[in-house]
């Protein structure tokens, strides 16, 4: 693929990851803990562990991973929200609610490291299990 074609593919799945992520926004209201973001970040490190997990198989063909990165990176990044969860830590830290803050920011760091880690060993168990291993090969 050249470069256009990918970014036209990035530029699809930000737009589908964005509106998920306003979506979930929208359905779970946070008025005291960012529980929204929280969740958002939380569930897109489990699928970005899944989709590189699935990525960085020898038992796929090139162009495979090639799919799961880009998907990865437009989808996942534009779902997940680095500078709200840092916006919304300051808030806290502005309302003088240090605990929610700290909490905010070891809660999504360390949930987000373990669903990064859970997301990767399931799509290699997925991969392992998985009849016809060499049919995604190239």
């Amino acid at each position: 693929m050249n470069i256009w074609a990918n970014l036209g593919l990035v530029a699809v799945g930000g737009a589908i990851g964005a509106s998920g992520r306003y979506l979930v926004g929208y359905l779970i209201p946070s008025p005291r803990f960012p529980i929204a973001t929280f969740l958002i970040n939380a569930s897109g490190c489990l699928f970005i562990g899944i989709l590189l997990g699935l990525a960085s198989s020898p038992l796929l063909a090139s162009s495979v991973k090639h799919l799961l990165r880009l998907t990865a990176v437009g989808v996942i990044g534009g779902y997940t929200t680095f500078s709200t969860y840092a916006f919304e830590t300051v808030a806290l830290l502005e309302e003088h609610r240090l605990a929610a803050a700290i909490g905010n920011v070891l809660g999504q760091t360390v949930l987000g490291l373990i669903l990064v880690a859970a997301g990767s060993h399931t799509a290699h168990w997925l991969l392992n299990l998985r009849p016809g291993k060499e049919a995604f090969r190239d």
